[in-house]
């Protein structure tokens, strides 16, 4: 198995957690499906028990009146709490990875929302509340 695109994605996300989380309570998963045969993928999730997306734009120019509004942003290229001109740039790489985009599974969810990322569409849905943030990927290899 070919494991350049899952470290690639991971490394993005993973850092965002470490960086924007305020915490130090995190977990990873990954879950190998069909190693045997061409239709390799590898299910990633990262999380952390933070203080969420939303909250992490207090006191920025993304300030944001709510979950959906603060994940949609936090996608954008560009956008990150931090003003340096070289961040905000891993969940947009993340998203739009080529191993991502083969598979079209992409989720972040914060507070009481989760989007999915399916063929260049933002789909949310209301969630039961969740401390910090998750991140799930289905990742062709």
């Amino acid at each position: 198995m070919q494991g350049q695109p899952v470290l690639e994605v991971l490394m993005e996300i993973a850092q965002n957690s470490i960086e924007h989380s305020e915490t130090h309570v995190g977990y990873f998963a990954a879950q190998a499906y069909d190693v045997s045969n061409r239709d390799r993928r590898v299910a990633i999730a990262v999380g952390d028990y933070g203080i969420g997306i939303r909250e992490s734009f207090v006191g920025t120019q993304y300030e944001s009146d709510n979950d959906l509004e603060a994940i949609l942003k936090a996608v954008k290229s560009g956008v990150s709490r931090y003003e340096e001109p070289s961040r905000g740039r891993g969940l947009p790489y993340s998203i739009g990875h080529p191993g991502v985009i083969r598979s079209g599974r992409f989720t972040v969810r914060s507070g009481i929302t989760a989007v999915s990322f399916i063929e260049g569409d933002a789909r949310p849905r209301t969630r039961p509340w969740l401390p910090g943030t998750l991140i799930t990927a289905m990742i062709d290899c």
